[in-house]
């Protein structure tokens, strides 16, 4: 039994590394694409600061026509807590005519609504990231409003891409 603790404690030193898998790392940083590794999130990089983007996202939902419900600063919230977070706040925003004609077809689309954004930063990076409209169709079996998801999705890139650019 020695002999192995040895030989894992010479290997671990030789990596440098822990024997021990650390899973409290940053995670690996989104690319600078429109998706993310996962299908049913879009992600697109901003060119602005941090706190520019999150106003220019309020702006864009606004300026859309749409409603914004409420606005949650998940960094404030973890330093209230005695935490720390890298800057990450999520918009939730919606029309209420729209997101009931969709929950009218099938109600256990109400989980994901309404829209959300998520703008963080990731070192000197800020994203925006949300949730596809079509992943939604394909979640909730929503086939029958396919053109409505379509045009959401296009609104929905058109105001990450006003914020974002």
């Amino acid at each position: 039994m020695r002999i192995w603790t040895l030989v894992l404690c010479t290997a671990v030193a030789a990596c440098g590394g822990s024997a021990v898998e650390d899973r409290t790392t940053t995670p690996a940083k989104a690319p600078a694409t429109a998706t993310t590794a996962d299908p049913g999130l879009k992600t697109m990089v901003s060119q602005h600061r941090f706190a520019d983007t999150v106003t220019r996202l309020e702006a864009a939902i606004t300026g859309k026509g749409l409603r914004v419900f409420t606005k949650i600063d998940h960094a404030a919230n973890a330093k209230g807590a005695g935490l720390a977070l890298p800057p990450t706040t999520i918009i939730i925003f919606g029309k209420p005519q729209v997101g009931t004609e969709l929950m009218a077809t099938s109600r256990s689309v109400a989980i994901d609504l309404p829209q959300k954004m998520l703008v963080w930063q990731d070192g000197t990076t800020v994203n925006i990231t949300y949730n596809d409209p079509a992943w939604l169709q394909a979640r909730h079996g929503l086939d029958a409003k396919a053109a409505l998801l379509k045009k959401i999705s296009g609104l929905l890139g058109a105001v990450a891409n006003q914020a974002a650019h």
